[in-house]
This record gives structure tokens, sequence and C-alpha cells, in this order.
């Protein structure tokens, strides 16, 4: 059996993953292109393959229907934005994802995303790089208004890490967990009070036809100017 493996982090950390591929007897085929696989590079390597590890690559219609030995189809993350899951359905392939693999990643990278702008780490650091010593006056974190848009599962690891800058936490999520509000100090809000009251805030949601286009230029216009 073939398996095609898109992303290339894949197995970069552990070789475990790739040696159990391999210890089954798997012939896998690589993407050797260095970055995500375009619809004609996608078309070649897919036709005879079983399964495909995929990772950011556009996975439509027409190249699923050209698959013609797909059983499986694996996401290397979680979003499943860039499959056709119809197309997948209706030809009997199996679509999973890896729904936990990220989540403490993730909600790492947002603080220190956050951390970064508030304290204008990379200007500072262009500017010492560039031999110049400036001062940048940033802002604090400590304490300020957090609104999380989404609490699945990185929003909520999102959430405890505020609980350590002591940070009020306002969310919206279409799903309210009420006893999981209590447990970390949440308060939900409409989207439009989150928006307007937050100091930062942090979209957590999947790619789907109800979160699409859910932030535009009049959700813009509501955000505090600080």
């Amino acid at each position: 059996m073939k398996i095609l493996i898109t992303p290339r982090s894949f197995a970069l950390i552990s070789k475990n993953p790739m040696e159990m591929l391999e210890e089954k007897g798997y012939e896998i085929i690589k993407n050797e292109t260095g970055k995500p696989l375009n619809n004609k590079e996608m078309s070649v390597l897919i036709e005879d393959v079983d399964g495909i590890i995929i990772g950011i690559d556009d996975l439509n219609a027409g190249i699923i229907t050209q698959a013609h030995n797909l059983k499986v189809i694996s996401k290397y993350g979680v979003g499943v934005d860039n499959i056709d899951i119809k197309a997948a359905t209706t030809q009997e392939i199996v679509v999973t994802n890896t729904p936990k693999a990220n989540i403490d990643a993730v909600a790492d990278l947002t603080f220190a995303l956050m951390l970064a702008l508030a304290r204008r780490i990379p200007e500072a650091d262009r500017e010492t790089k560039a031999g110049n010593w400036k001062k940048f006056i940033g802002t604090s974190v400590w304490r300020k208004k957090l609104g999380v848009i989404g609490l699945g599962k990185i929003g909520r690891q999102a959430v405890k890490r505020a609980r350590g800058f002591e940070m009020e936490i306002l969310c919206y999520d279409i799903i309210q967990d009420e006893e999981f509000a209590k447990q970390f100090g949440v308060r939900y809000v409409d989207l439009e009070t989150l928006l307007k009251e937050s100091d930062y805030i942090t979209i957590h949601t999947p790619l789907n036809n109800a979160t699409k286009g859910m932030i535009g230029y009049k959700e813009l216009e509501m955000i505090n100017e600080n």
C-alpha cells in the first residue's frame, strides 16, 4: 500500500511516526517540493495512493476523483477546510484529523504573539540588529481584557494561560460551557460586546460556512481603539 505524506514537518522532531509506517510495510511517497503541493503536483502523486497524510495542501473534488485507490485522508492538524469532505464521502473515503495534536503549541504561540505586539518586540529586534538603540514604549498584558472567540480545545488553553496574567476574560461561542466559565472566570458575551470591550482578541474557530466572514469591515470598526 502506498501512503502520500505532504507536510514537510511530519516526523521532523521524531522519526517514530515514519518508522511505524515503514514497519507496517507501507510504501512512503514524500512531498519533495519544499512547499505545499499545487493541484498539478497533487494530481500526479495522488493517482494510485491508498492513503494520504495531508497538511494545508488543497484537496478539492477534482483531485479526489482522480485518486482511484484512495481509502483514507488523514489531516496532519485540526482544520479540514482544505479537504472536500463531500467529495470524499461520495467516494467512501474516510477523513480523519488530529484534534489534540497542537492545542498547547497554538495557545503558547497566541500569547507569544500577543506579548510580542504589546511590547513591540519585532520593532525593537529589527532596530537593534540595524545598530539603532531606539526606546519603544509598549503596553501591558497584565490584567487587561482578553476576548476569546471560540471556546473549543485551543480557546480553553488560551483562557488558562490568560489566568496567569490575571486577565479579565470575555468569550463569544454559540455553545456555552457554564461549568468551565465558572471555574476559569470567563464571562460569556455577544460578539459586539467582545469586540468593543476587549484589549486583545484571539480567534479559535474552525473555518466553515458558519464562521467564514465572521470578522469583516463592520466588526473591525467596532474594535476598541486601544
